[in-house]
């Protein structure tokens, strides 16, 4: 009897064997980000970027257009400056990037998020 329960025992926390489903695959491919801090030179895919003047009460515009006020920062691209925050979109040789947050800190340097969208990363 013994024996009998041992063997459904170790039956039972046996793993079963058989045709499995292979895992599936993601279909989104990691996101690539980037920050940059205030007042330091970073970089968007290759192409550095630098970033000024961060703060709480600055107009910057949407992409469709709209401006808006709000936190915002500078960005200094290789051809022009710009301001952005949240929502915000850049074009940086050949690629789109879109701000996902500024943080304007009271007692540091701000910080500026941004997201590949499309293009060369």
């Amino acid at each position: 009897m013994h024996y009998l329960l041992l063997i459904l025992s170790i039956a039972a926390c046996t793993p079963k064997s058989g045709p499995q489903a292979p895992p599936t695959p993601s279909s989104e491919e990691p996101k690539v980000t980037e920050f940059i801090e205030e007042t330091t030179m970073g970089s968007l895919g290759t192409v550095p970027v630098g970033m000024a003047n961060a703060g709480k009460n600055f107009k910057y515009t949407l992409p469709n257009g709209k401006e808006v006020q709000g936190e915002a920062c500078l960005l200094v691209l290789p051809d022009r400056q710009v301001w952005v925050g949240a929502g915000s979109e850049v074009q940086v040789e050949g690629a789109t990037w879109r701000v996902t947050k500024v943080e304007v800190p009271d007692d540091d340097n701000g910080t500026v998020y941004l997201e590949l969208l499309s293009g060369a990363s």
